[in-house]
């Protein structure tokens, strides 16, 4: 179950620990799909995103590989289809990841286009 107004607060704040750690998946699982329940999970889908992809790209700048990795991992918890993500998470785990997890990565985004 999700605190939507804690979980706002986090994503305001740039807190993505605490907010990825608030979100639960969609907000109000199983209620009515009324129009107010469904702008809210989108606000909060959108919200989580937004500010993970920025992140990010801040730290692809400053070449912080493991944390793009691993952002791009929550990432795609929420968004399993973000392409450009994928191929972010895949140059990270060029640069500094196993070859193992290289390969999972290259799988996983191959898998996500088709």
């Amino acid at each position: 179950d999700l605190d939507l107004s804690r979980f706002e607060d986090a994503v305001g704040r740039y807190e993505m620990a605490r907010a990825l750690a608030l979100y639960r998946g969609e907000f109000l699982p199983g209620s009515d799909e009324s129009e107010w329940v469904l702008q809210k999970r989108e606000a909060a889908r959108l919200g989580l995103t937004f500010e993970l992809h920025n992140q990010m790209a801040g730290f692809k700048e400053r070449k912080e590989w493991r944390r793009v990795i691993l952002l791009a991992n929550q990432y795609l918890r929420v968004d399993p289809y973000e392409t450009e993500v994928h191929e972010m998470r895949v140059e990270a785990a060029r640069r500094v990841g196993t070859a193992a997890e290289l390969g999972r990565y290259v799988a996983a985004m191959n898998s996500s286009v088709n």
